[in-house]
This record gives C-alpha cells, structure tokens and sequence, in this order.
C-alpha cells in the first residue's frame, strides 16, 4: 500500500523517499530486510526549511497522521509512538509502537532508493507464497484518529482508550456486517456464492484455532 501511496503523494506534487525497512514481530529482534517500504515526505517547515516527515499506511499500527522526523515522543494514549535511533542500521531511524500494537516497530534505512526492484521479490513471498507468515491468514485491520479495530478470522478487537475488547464474529451476516461498517470492504468483487465460500474457510479456520487454544 505505501507503493500505492507514494504515487498519490507524487501526484499532489510531493517530493517522497522510499527507504529500506523491517518490522520488529513481538518475539523476534529489529531487523531493516526491505519486506516493508518506508516512506518519508519533505513538508515545509520553519524559516522555508523543508522537514522530513514519516508517512505509513502500510501497516495497521502506524500512527494516524504523519510524524516529523524528529526524535520523540508522539500521539496520545494509547496509542502513542517513540521516534528514536536504529540500532540495526547506522543513522536510520526506530519507530517503536505502544505496548499493544500489532508489532514491536519498524526500523528505517536513512538512504533513499530510486526503484522498487528490491521490494518486489519480498512482495511477491508476502502474498503468494505457502511459506508467507500471511498464507491462509484472514486479517483486516483499521485504525482511525480514536480506535483501531482489527478483524483475525472471527475475533474482532477494538482498542481505544477504554482499553482492548475482543468480541467473536459468529454468523455470516454478523461478518458481512462487520466487514462493511467497520473495514469498508463490502466484497463486492465476490459473488454470493464465493462470499459464503469464504465464510465457510475462516469459520473452519477459527474453530480449528478454538481447539488449538484449549490444548
């Protein structure tokens, strides 16, 4: 998505910068290995300066507006972000996320890179491989200036300031209903038939994830 992005921003007569980057999972160390494309934007600033800002919409964590790219602390709880050094690449740039995001952060490569040609391969194992950590994963997440809501197969999770809530997606109407109001992705693309299809897939998937989680 952040390809995408860069392209709109181009086109409203941005200057944006494609960087190396890596998301931390919870579990695993930093790592800068270009499965993720940063962004950044120059915006002007004081004294006719322009600023390097960090634009991301291709992760379902990342802050709701765009964050100057100056160490800190930014946002409001809870969700509020640390802008600090990289400790894996020289001169880059940490974005480390509050406690309960859906990963640790994301590390930054300073240099800019003027093709995706790196990117592409990763994108590809991303989305098409058996080995994609997102193979056979239904996972929608959304995040506005309030809450984040998130949708993994049947549990939907809503975080705001009153805290996390998990709550189970049981019919299909339930899930078609959620899929539109909450994540504006009605489907429309599939028909009847292969909307109910794929019902059937996560709801196997999700009882079969209930069995797993009672040992």
């Amino acid at each position: 998505m952040n390809g995408a992005f860069s392209v709109l921003l181009h086109s409203l007569g941005y200057t944006v910068r494609w960087h190396r980057a890596g998301v931390q999972p919870h579990g695993e160390q930093p790592r800068v290995n270009s499965f993720h494309l940063g962004l950044s934007v120059l915006l002007p600033g004081s004294e006719n300066q322009e600023e390097q800002w960090i634009v991301d919409v291709g992760l379902g964590g990342m802050p709701f507006q765009p964050l100057p790219l100056r160490y800190g602390t930014y946002g409001q709880a809870p969700f509020t972000y640390n802008l600090i050094p990289s400790s894996v690449a020289a001169e880059g740039w940490r974005l480390e996320y509050e406690p309960n995001g859906p990963s640790l952060g994301v590390d930054y490569a300073p240099d800019w890179v003027g093709q995706l040609d790196e990117f592409i391969p990763k994108h590809e194992f991303y989305s098409q491989s058996i080995q994609s950590p997102w193979h056979n994963n239904f996972l929608l997440r959304q995040r506005n200036a309030q809450r984040s809501h998130e949708l993994r197969g049947c549990m939907l999770r809503i975080h705001d300031a009153k805290g996390i809530r998990k709550m189970e997606i049981r019919t299909f109407n339930e899930w078609i209903s959620t899929l539109t109001d909450i994540f504006h992705e009605p489907l429309i693309r599939y028909s009847k038939m292969e909307r109910e299809e794929m019902w059937k897939q996560v709801q196997t998937a999700h009882e079969e994830w209930k069995k797993a989680q009672q040992g």
